[in-house]
């Protein structure tokens, strides 16, 4: 389907949702504080008394201490707030329909996706197989990592306020070697401990080298003498360029979820105590996640069907041969394209 078979899935979606898709511009509606709580002033200035209005605003739920708050004049806008967070970080609150409708217009790609993951991986392993330490061969191994384990991204700001690390933040201080397997140490998105065994031997040799590079940055790329760190725009240009424009790293963090979810709930299955509860927990403990950002964000809405009315035989255990997926993946791959899967706007 591509980026415009994307733009155009969304289009269709806003009028079929009675969507408007706005600018976050004035004239818009801000908030200031009033006893315990806030009252709301509109583009003219005006408190709004509006009883109805008032409870569409509150229900939006913006944190009290954002601040720069603004809010949607349109109860069926498809985003309804803005605020800056205690980093400043410019957070985005969207109609619960928009929502859903980009997670189902996330999920649709997630075949193309799939068909286009051998060739990243093949033109991983041919940057990781080169001796260098340049950009690409250095982003080859970050994208390896979150291609087995899902890790974050991350972001300079975030470890800067929170002391939380990703992939382009991860410090030399992260990583440990016992025997032969490597272990990924650190605190992830909202504090939570995260622990990464590595034990691709090719992986681990390259990250050896990472941290004898001069610096405490894990992942440094050489270019003219110098060391240069990696951001999140770099891991997803990269992507970009070898999957197309609609993909990131959130679709190999969908696709290595979505993946642990199916592989978790056979191995439940075949020990005939599955639940999507328990399969949603175990994914839970593997990736740091709650369970119910695994069921709103990560997890194929047909699979989670699959798994609560144990429909079994939608699945086909013995998949086709497709060079450079897993027989876990390859389950997956079929199975997102049956009628079963199919996902309605």
């Amino acid at each position: 389907m591509g980026f415009k078979g994307y733009e155009s899935k969304l289009q269709q979606g806003l009028s079929q949702c009675d969507l408007i898709y706005v600018q976050e511009e004035p004239p818009g509606i801000k908030r200031r504080r009033c006893g315990r709580g806030f009252s709301y002033i509109d583009k003219n200035g005006v408190v709004i008394r509006n009883e109805a209005e008032k409870a569409r605003l509150k229900a939006i739920a913006v944190p009290p201490t954002y601040e720069d708050v603004w809010y949607c004049p349109l109860a069926n806008g498809h985003l309804q707030a803005t605020g800056l967070d205690s980093t400043s970080k410019k957070q985005y609150f969207y109609h619960v329909s928009w929502s859903e409708l980009r997670n189902l217009c996330k999920y649709s790609l997630m075949t193309e996706f799939a068909e286009k993951l051998p060739s990243i991986r093949r033109k991983i392993t041919e940057y990781m197989k080169l001796e260098s330490h340049d950009k690409n061969t250095i982003l080859a191994v970050m994208i390896r990592l979150l291609d087995s384990t899902g890790i974050r991204v991350g972001s300079t700001n975030a470890t800067e306020k929170h002391q939380t690390y990703g992939i382009t933040t991860l410090k030399n201080q992260h990583v440990s070697f016992e025997d032969d397997e490597l272990w990924l140490e650190y605190d992830g998105k909202g504090q939570v401990h995260q622990e990464k065994l590595i034990s691709d031997k090719k992986v681990i040799a390259l990250i050896q080298e990472c941290v004898d590079i001069p610096g405490q940055t894990l992942f440094q790329y050489e270019k003219h003498g110098e060391y240069y760190s990696l951001g999140s725009s770099d891991v997803n240009q990269f992507i970009q360029e070898h999957m197309g424009s609609a993909f990131s790293a959130k679709d190999f963090r969908t696709w290595r979820f979505s993946s642990l979810f199916l592989q978790e709930a056979l191995r439940q299955k075949e020990a005939d105590n599955v639940s999507l509860t328990s399969v949603l927990e175990a994914i839970s403990k593997q990736t740091g996640n709650t369970t119910a950002v695994l069921k709103s964000s990560y997890n194929h809405p047909a699979l989670l069907k699959l798994v609560k009315n144990k429909d079994w035989l939608q699945l086909n255990q013995e998949p086709e041969e497709k060079s450079g997926l897993r027989k876990v993946e390859r389950i997956l791959f079929e199975f997102i394209q049956s009628d079963y899967a199919k996902l309605e706007l």
